[in-house]
């Protein structure tokens, strides 16, 4: 689905992402870790057109994008929540819904039903007058993933949708995003939870100092030893395959 080719990215002398290549198969749950300031949110940012790489090549369903702008590799299919919840505060849940849903829907009655569908889809349901700023960080989280759902993504880039959330309601997230996926959504999923990510991923990137430095199965990347060293520590790692 996705192809990544040597993408790299420098701030002034701070080289951000060196190199980074991977690719992704449509149905795939595919986790990104890595310690703060590895790249993660970065490298999301240049798959959406947000950022633009400085070399690389990008190709979503057998088309170049790393040069499209953010609105063009939306209508494509290709969209992310945003690792700092970002609602239009003074508007209602609804009308937060509409932003996304009207990047397709052709009149605002289509784009009203998708936006409604959308939030019962994530628990929402009933909250559609409440203004954004009136719910709680847990419903903004599931209001973030509505919009996004409403853009009719095929590719979803997850940043850290479940930061915060308890033990049920990181439950809640994991089932809706398994559902998502058996619906044919394509997730890539940036979380530090890593026994969410054990639980939910088919495999794992780690990202370290903007390389990645490791791929393959939950399990087995929880226990390769660059990691453990530069992300899980040897205590978690062994709590976590015990």
């Amino acid at each position: 689905m996705i192809a990544v080719d040597k993408i790299a990215k420098r701030f002034g002398g701070l080289a951000v992402l060196g190199d980074v290549s991977f690719s992704v198969a449509a149905g795939e749950i595919v986790g990104l870790i890595g310690p703060n300031g590895a790249g993660k949110s970065t490298l999301f940012n240049i798959l959406c057109g947000i950022i633009r790489a400085d070399g690389g090549e990008i190709t979503f369903e057998g088309r170049r994008i790393e040069r499209l702008q953010p609105h063009r590799i939306c209508r494509l299919g290709l969209t992310k929540t945003s690792q700092i919840v970002r609602v239009f505060a003074g508007m209602s849940v609804l009308e937060n819904a509409l932003v996304g849903a009207l990047l397709h829907a052709r009149t605002v009655s289509q784009a009203r039903s998708e936006g409604r569908a959308a939030l019962q889809r994530v628990g929402l349901a009933g909250s559609e007058e409440l203004l954004a700023s009136d719910l709680a960080l847990v419903d903004r989280m599931r209001l973030e993933l509505a919009r996004a759902l409403c853009t009719r993504p095929r590719l979803l880039l997850i940043d850290e949708l479940m930061a915060g959330l308890n033990g049920p309601e990181v439950s809640t997230m994991l089932d809706l995003l398994r559902a998502l996926r058996d619906e044919g959504i394509t997730l890539i999923v940036i979380e530090h939870n890593m026994g969410a990510l054990m639980r939910l991923c088919d495999r794992v990137l780690a990202l370290d100092a903007g390389s990645i430095v490791a791929e393959g199965t939950p399990e087995a990347v929880s226990r390769d030893p660059r990691v453990v060293e530069s992300y899980l520590g040897e205590k978690f790692a062994r709590a976590l395959n015990s």
